[in-house]
């Protein structure tokens, strides 16, 4: 299957047309998730503060799940991976 866009993508990931562990870059689907449902919503559910940007968003929910690196830096890829799950599975 070849898609033209990758907003096509990201669409086929959230209706689970695509698995998740297969993906290449989860943070993409999460910037189309974030887009559709509300800030406060995803606030609620993760139980955090505010946020302004995606990538401060899945750092927030890294830094609340425990997916950390090296050094404290947060783990983008597995905490996208863990949203897009959450969304998925109706959690979102």
């Amino acid at each position: 299957m070849v898609l033209a866009f990758k907003e096509n993508t990201d669409s086929l990931i959230l209706r689970s047309a695509v698995r998740v562990e297969d993906l290449p870059d989860p943070i993409g689907p999460v910037e189309a998730l974030v887009k559709r449902v509300s800030s406060d919503e995803l606030c609620r559910v993760y139980r955090i503060a505010a946020f302004g940007t995606t990538d401060q968003f899945i750092a927030m929910v890294a830094r609340k799940m425990g997916k950390l690196q090296d050094g404290g830096i947060a783990n983008m890829d597995a905490a996208a991976r863990i949203i897009v799950k959450d969304f998925l599975n109706g959690k979102i």
